[in-house]
């Protein structure tokens, strides 16, 4: 029997250290795979459109599928297609490059227009030490609201990029005890 699988999204600007992170989580070789047919782009830079690919198993009930994707304008037909079995995205920004995050911001406006998705801000890069810190300062620059976790680490450290992705676990599931509109979340909803 195989087991049930959830779908996380990694997404961010340019050198974040996505392929990175899935890479250190990956159970698996990572493989790449171009979503230009689904979503019917007909573009020549494969780079901006390519996605990583791994997966992570956590127990014999569950495994994670790993897709990381460039935060960019012409996946947003992704984020639609997402939607069923996808437990959250993770946005990652590289701590040591300022500019990275003016881009990040464009990141999570896209994702937030698309998606009703539980994210989390991944501040990565973090040198051991200063990731509260490193968390803290994003959050505040970012103008992030109060309910968004924003985590910081080392995608090359595996305990850290579990910690990373338990955050967004998390996150998920306070959403999904909040509910989306801010109420109390019904367990019997869509039950007889």
């Amino acid at each position: 029997m195989t087991a049930p699988t959830l779908t996380v999204v990694v997404t961010g600007p340019y050198g974040a250290g996505k392929t990175t992170f899935i890479q250190t989580l990956s159970d698996t070789a990572v493989t790449r795979a171009e979503p230009r047919a689904a979503l019917d782009l007909d573009d020549d830079d494969p780079a901006a459109l390519a996605m990583d690919v791994g997966r992570m198993h956590v127990d014999d009930g569950l495994d994670v599928e790993l897709l990381g994707t460039a935060g960019h304008p012409r996946l947003d037909p992704l984020w639609a297609a997402l939607g069923e079995g996808t437990l959250g995205v993770v946005i990652m920004v590289d701590d040591t490059r300022p500019d990275s995050f003016d881009e990040v911001a464009d990141v999570i406006e896209q994702v937030e227009a698309a998606s009703d998705l539980p994210w989390i801000l991944l501040v990565n890069k973090v040198l051991p030490g200063r990731e509260e810190l490193s968390a803290r300062r994003a959050h505040h620059q970012l103008r992030l609201a109060a309910e968004v976790r924003s985590v910081a680490g080392d995608a090359r450290n595996p305990e850290s990029a579990r910690h990373m992705l338990v955050e967004l676990f998390e996150a998920a599931r306070d959403r999904l005890a909040v509910g989306v509109d801010g109420g109390a979340a019904d367990p019997t909803a869509g039950r007889s």
